[in-house]
């Protein structure tokens, strides 16, 4: 057998290993059985593969119970992640806070970590997030498969850098993955917030079964992330998706990318905040605060109808380029009544190009706007299962 043959070989197997492993973190399929249906793998490859990944210990038997897969007069075995598989490290950042997180394979929290920052400088930003890692990962003694960092963008995630960030401690083409990955000797990945939150809904959400959508994240700024045909639409350098930067009226206010009448400078959770205390004279520091006011004062429930418009307009101008079949709202936004969002669909759809002919569909986010931390260790599963 030729060299080539060899290598050949191994990356069939190794494609395998990571579609049968894909299937028993992400879908559930916890039967040799069950596998072999779903991969279309004979039973006899399945079987191999599966003690494989039993003796690396990523994976291991457990008990024996009915399922629809069992033979007349056989009890399947189930599979379960190993208890002493590696973990995955997430690190989140905020311009106002950073969270540090150890999670298993399926994503269950085993130790989280969340400061406060405030008038950081790259130095002191950088102290913080040492120090929360050393401590995560001295948690445990679990390998570590990988850290994933997640911020607000633009970041360059195919060379680890953080580009330049709006408000974000003065960080300027900062290369945060080699930095780490020197530090703790452990792979680092990167990735901009919108991408990791729609990544984190495609494995675990509501985005599992959906092949198109758009996932929508406004906080103190606005990221997207957009999955197209099952995959991560990444753009030159996964800095693209830039939804809040599309302009929805020339003469608007000056946004800080440089350009005028920018969505996000309209949408932005302060900038909603500031229209509100200056219309009722009020002092909202949160949006939970100025939805409780809306639900009670019928002035402000019509402006809060009257604000989502600029909302409407950016999702429509997306959903007409990009012929989505769903878009998931995380952030602020994710916190608004059914009523809200009814009327936000109902104009989306009554207004695309294609109205009529197919629905869109609005959703709330399941996981990443309760939990961005689950973006971070997506990305780490979305490079080591070769998404």
């Amino acid at each position: 057998m030729t060299k080539n043959n060899i290598k050949s070989g191994q990356l069939v197997k190794e494609q395998h290993l990571n579609t049968l492993l894909r299937h028993l973190i992400l879908d559930d399929c916890t039967t040799r059985i069950g596998l072999a249906k779903k991969t279309g793998l004979t039973k006899m490859t399945v079987t191999n593969l599966v003690n494989e990944l039993i003796q690396n210990k990523l994976i291991c038997e457990t008990g024996t119970q009915e399922s629809k897969d069992s033979l007349p007069g056989r009890r399947p075995i189930y599979l379960v992640v190993h208890p002493e598989a590696p973990h995955i490290i997430d690190v989140t950042i905020g311009r106002d806070f950073l969270s540090v997180s150890r999670v298993d394979m399926k994503l269950n929290i085993i130790i989280q970590q969340k400061i406060k920052l405030s008038g950081e400088n790259l130095q002191s930003f950088l102290h913080k997030i040492e120090s929360e890692l050393e401590y995560v990962i001295r948690y445990k003694p679990n390998d570590i498969l990988g850290i994933g960092v997640v911020t607000p963008g633009p970041v360059d995630a195919e060379n680890g850098l953080i580009i330049n960030p709006p408000n974000f401690f003065g960080i300027n083409n900062f290369n945060v993955c080699r930095y780490l990955k020197d530090k703790f000797k452990i792979p680092t990945y990167i990735q901009k917030d919108g991408n990791a939150c729609a990544l984190a809904e495609q494995m675990y959400g509501k985005g599992k079964n959906i092949g198109d959508f758009i996932y929508f994240l406004a906080t103190q700024g606005v990221g997207v992330g957009i999955i197209t045909n099952h995959r991560l639409l990444n753009g030159r350098r996964s800095s693209g998706a830039e939804i809040g930067h599309t302009c929805i009226d020339p003469n608007g206010e000056l946004c800080y990318c440089g350009n005028r009448g920018c969505l996000e400078t309209f949408i932005n959770q302060n900038a909603v905040l500031a229209k509100f205390n200056a219309a009722f004279g009020k002092d909202f520091t949160d949006f939970s605060q100025l939805l409780a006011f809306c639900d009670a004062d019928a002035e402000g429930e019509k402006l809060l109808f009257r604000s989502l418009d600029h909302l409407i307009i950016g999702l429509i101008n997306a959903v007409n380029i990009l012929d989505c079949e769903a878009i998931i709202i995380g952030g602020v936004y994710a916190q608004l009544s059914d009523k809200y969002f009814a009327y936000i669909e109902s104009e989306i759809n009554n207004r695309i190009l294609l109205s009529g002919y197919k629905r869109v569909q609005l959703m709330r986010a399941s996981i990443a706007s309760a939990q961005q931390a689950l973006g971070g260790a997506c990305t780490v599963l979305y490079h080591y299962l070769k998404l």
